[in-house]
Formats: C-alpha cells, structure tokens, sequence
C-alpha cells in the first residue's frame, strides 16, 4: 500500500478488508495517533510491517518503546519486519532496548535491517539484536544487507560475532545474510569483522540453515581452512556465499578439498577481486571430479574457464549424480537424456559414462558389474572412460590429482593442461 499519515493507515486497518501488509515512512500526525495505531495492527492481522528511520524519528522515545513493545507482544499475526535506515537517520536512532521485545513474537520468521552501520556507535544495537534472536522459536530469515563500516579506528573486529553465536542457537533458522557495501573492504582500513569462532560455531551447531551469505567481511585463509572439517559433514546447507574477503590461493584451495565431499550444496559463490588463476582453475576441475551436488558456481575466472566450468555444473544438474546409484534403472538415464536432448556435450558425456545406454543388453552387463564394484568397494573403468563410484573416489584421489581434468565445450576433449579424465 502507498505511504500515507498515520491516520489514514489506521481507518483502512480499520476498515472491511484491512492490509496485511503496512509500509511507513514518515508521517505528520501527533504522538496521539501511536495508541490507535497499534490497536489497529493487533486486530487487523497485519503480517508485514516495513518501515523507515523516518518514520521512528518523528517519534519521542518512550513511543518508540511502545511501538516495539507492540510488535512483540500485541501483533501476534506479525511475521516479517523490515526497518531501513534512511539517508538522514541510520538503525542507530532505535534505542537497543526496543529491539528486546521481539524475542516474544512467535510467528515472526523474517528480520530485515537494511543499510545499517556497523561501527562502534552500534556495537550496543547488534549486542541487542542478537539477545532478541537467542533461541528465538519462529525466525526462519535474518537478513542485514548493504551495510556500512567506516569509523575502523573505533570499530572493534568481530563486532559481527555475537549476532552469529545466537544465530547458531536458533531451532527454526534457514537463511543468513550478512553483506557489506564493500567501501569498507576497498579503503585498506578494513577490520576483520567475524572471527574463525564464529563462522565455525554457526555452521557446526546449526541444524537448520540452508543458506549462508557473509561478504565484504574480511574473511581470511584460515575462516575457508576451517571450513574444509566442516563442509563435508554438513548436509543441511544448500546454499554458500563467501564474496569479497582476503581469500588467498591457500584458502581457496581448502574450499575446493572441502567441497570434493559435500553433497548437499549446490550453489557455491567465491567470487574476489582477484582472477583464480591457472592453479585456481585446476583446483575447481579436480574438485568437480568428485563433486556431483553442485550446480551454480562462481568464481572470478576467465570466460574460458568460465565456460568448462559451466559445462560440468551442467551436467551435475542434468543428473550426473545418478552415476552413484546402485540401483539406477534403463528408464531413469533415458528421462534423463530426454529432459537435455537440446545440450549435446551433456548427452555425449553421460553416453561416455553408461555406453551401454546405446545397447540395452550391454547396459544391464555393464550395470552388473557397476553393481559389483560398488558392493567390492573398487572402482571400475570402462573402455569409453573412466568412471568412480563412491566407494573408489578415495583411492581414485591420490592418483588423480595430478591429472586434473578438463572438458572442451564441443566435444569434451581433454585440454594440454590435464593428461586423464578421471570421472566421478
């Protein structure tokens, strides 16, 4: 609905068919109109309220209080809150204590702060809203994008930590979003603002999460080395975004290791504002050797690059992933075949893999002896390529590494820097 006085948003709450959803700004009513107003949010059943600092600092504090109060307690229909600062009042303007009531929304599923400071005049609101989110029963979204980090000289590093301490209480989380405006990390002055703690915490402790974004954090090589224990016993995240940090070619490469096992995610975003580089780009093949989950990845590579790496994020999505089936049918890889006819390199590989998908006897021997393996715990080769199941990748690896491998677009062909092609 259109931004209006807050009177005249009260008579529509009022009304026969009243808005689930309320948007403020700013208004030019008297402090008066506060009680009515939320009055008119309990028994109207709002389930969205998005607003701005305008809005609050037209506002005296105790109505503030009261008005947060309200959406804590009273609004008990209320699902989604979203507060942006505007360019005039930051978050900060919000007394830390206000945020406090929300701990007792009990359908609220989605926070959002936008455009909020992070510097040290803050430290008490994220202390505060992290209190408010600790064990909360309902929030499933806790979003901060676009923030901003300047004062570095009165910025405590890991300011950031507390609010993912409490995320990794919270029984009913599924996405965080923590992003910079990224003119903090482009000065030079930057302070790191998660710890290794921290990040590991949330992701060890947290059952629930399917989507993580940090960017513009400052995360070091040791935030992505901490991760290469954790990753392949994670099976609930889905979703990974790390853009924007010092991620060195140390770093860089323990994601890689750590996603050879993952199995649950399948959108991985690593992008810097450096190029990977020839080493880089040998460390995603080898890793999308044995990784058949992953179906988006970016990475500052070349469009060459880009472009092999897309091919086999192409056929992760097509269903390459049936190759460790033990049980996979004739009819399953033809639905297969059928659903990407029109991406011939995808049909040649996966005909590469099961050739004996051209010749039903062939492939119901060829499928035996798959079978076979996989029980015997070895890998197998077929004539047309070489092919590992899960219970041969461990052995594959160490003879594999040296020989990364790399498909051409057109016909899949190995490149000059990659000798074998060692499928998973």
């Amino acid at each position: 609905m259109a931004v209006m006085k807050l009177k005249k948003i009260r008579q529509q709450l009022e009304g026969a068919n009243p808005p689930k959803e309320v948007r403020l700004r700013g208004f030019s009513d008297t402090d008066d109109e506060m009680d009515a107003f939320i009055a008119g949010l309990q028994t109207a059943g709002v389930r969205s309220i998005f607003f701005s600092t305008d809005f609050l600092n037209q506002m005296d504090e105790e109505n503030v209080l009261k008005f947060f109060q309200a959406l804590g307690d009273q609004v008990t229909t209320l699902e989604e809150l979203q507060i942006q600062s505007s360019s005039r009042f930051h978050i900060e303007i919000i007394p830390p204590e206000a945020l406090l009531p929300l701990r007792h929304a009990q359908n609220l599923k989605r926070v959002e702060f936008q455009d909020m400071q992070v510097t040290a005049s803050s430290k008490a609101f994220i202390h505060a809203l992290a209190k408010s989110m600790e064990n909360h029963p309902s929030v499933e979204t806790i979003l901060l994008p676009n923030f901003f980090a300047n004062d570095f000289t009165n910025t405590d590093p890991y300011v950031l930590d507390v609010l993912l301490t409490a995320c990794a209480t919270m029984p009913t989380l599924q996405t965080v979003e923590l992003t910079g405006c990224g003119s903090h990390a482009l000065s030079g002055q930057a302070v790191q603002l998660v710890s290794t703690r921290a990040l590991t915490e949330l992701l060890s402790l947290s059952r629930t999460l399917t989507r993580l974004q940090l960017s513009f954090l400052e995360l070091e090589d040791d935030h992505f080395e901490a991760l290469v224990t954790l990753l392949p016993r994670n099976t609930t995240l889905t979703s990974l975004a790390l853009d924007y940090h010092n991620l060195g070619s140390r770093g860089f490469k323990s994601m890689m290791l750590a996603m050879e096992d993952n199995t649950a995610i399948k959108s991985l975003s690593l992008r810097s504002l450096r190029d990977i580089g020839l080493d880089g780009f040998a460390q995603v093949m080898l890793m999308l050797q044995y990784n058949y989950t992953v179906e988006t990845l970016s990475v500052t590579a070349s469009p060459s690059q880009q472009a092999e790496i897309d091919l086999y994020l192409r056929m992760n999505s097509a269903g390459r992933g049936l190759l460790r089936n033990p049980t996979a049918t004739m009819n399953e890889w033809v639905e297969i075949l059928a659903r990407h006819s029109d991406d011939l390199d995808v049909v040649r590989h996966l005909l590469q893999e099961v050739p004996g998908l051209c010749n039903a006897a062939a492939f119901a021997a060829s499928e035996r002896r798959r079978r076979s393996s996989i029980a015997g715990g070895s890998g197998y080769v077929t004539s047309s390529a070489t092919t590992t199941t899960d219970a041969g990748i461990a052995a594959t690896k160490a003879t594999s590494a040296s020989n990364n491998t790399s498909l051409s677009s057109s016909g899949l062909e190995p490149q000059q820097h990659a000798q074998t092609a060692v499928m998973a």
